[in-house]
C-alpha cells in the first residue's frame, strides 16, 4: 500500500512557521550537514526525485502570460534544464494528487493566508518525490518583474526561485544569503545562488 507524505512549505513576508506537516514522520531538526537542507524521510534518507533527473510542470490556465516567461526563468535558476515547463497549460482548480506538477495562481482569499505569498506542496512516497504543486498568492500580493510601480511589491523571480528549490525537496536554510531563507521582503531581489545553495542542491542532484 502507498504511503504517502505531504508537506507544505509556506514562503511568509516576515518570519513564522516555516512549514506544517500533514503526518509526522521525520525529523526535521537533523544536523545541516547530514540533510543538506533536505527533507529526510524516518530512515533519514534525503528526499527529492531521484532517480529522475527532469521535473516537468505546467500552468494552471489562470497563470497570467505576462509572467509566464519570468516563472521559465526562475525555474532555470537552480539548475539547467533540472525543471522544465511545459508549454501547454492546464485546467486544474485544486491541488491534488494527480502525478502532474501545477503551478496555481491563486485568486481566491480564502485559500492561502493573508502573510503568504507562496505555497509549495510536495507529497512523496518512501525518499521519492511523486508530486509538487506551487501555489502563488495573487489574492493578497503584487508582483513585479523588473521596475516595480510602488513599494509593496514582491520580486517574481526570487519568489519563484525559492519556491521550485522546495519542489525539488529542499527546506529552508537559515542564512540570509540563501535562496532558501525563509522570508522575502518587499522590493527585495534575491536571484543569485550562494555557495550554500549550490552545495545543497549538489548535494543530490549532481
Amino acid at each position: 500500500m502507498l504511503k504517502l507524505r505531504i508537506l507544505y512549505l509556506v514562503f511568509l513576508v516576515g518570519c513564522g512557521p516555516q512549514f506544517k506537516i500533514q503526518e509526522g514522520f521525520t525529523d526535521l531538526a537533523s544536523a545541516e550537514k547530514s540533510s543538506c537542507f533536505y527533507n529526510i524521510d524516518s530512515k533519514g534518507r534525503l528526499i527529492s526525485w531521484l532517480p529522475q533527473t527532469q521535473v516537468q510542470f505546467y500552468f494552471e490556465d489562470n497563470v497570467p502570460f505576462d509572467y509566464r516567461d519570468e516563472i521559465k526563468r526562475s525555474a532555470e535558476k537552480w539548475k539547467p534544464g533540472l525543471i522544465k515547463i511545459a508549454t501547454e497549460a492546464v485546467s486544474s482548480k485544486k491541488s491534488q494528487l494527480d502525478r502532474k506538477n501545477i503551478i496555481y495562481w491563486i485568486k481566491d482569499p480564502t485559500i492561502l493566508a493573508k502573510n503568504q505569498q507562496a505555497m509549495t506542496m510536495t507529497r512523496w512516497s518512501q525518499n521519492k518525490i511523486i508530486d509538487s504543486d506551487i501555489l502563488i498568492n495573487a489574492a493578497s500580493h503584487d508582483f513585479f518583474k523588473e521596475l516595480p510601480s510602488n513599494g509593496f511589491k514582491i520580486h517574481l523571480e526570487s519568489l519563484m526561485i525559492h519556491e521550485f528549490g522546495h519542489a525539488l525537496g529542499m527546506r529552508h536554510i537559515p542564512r540570509v544569503e540563501s535562496l532558501m531563507y525563509l522570508s522575502l521582503g518587499f522590493l527585495q531581489i534575491r536571484n543569485l545562488a550562494s555557495p550554500v545553495d549550490l552545495d545543497s542542491l549538489g548535494c543530490v542532484y549532481k
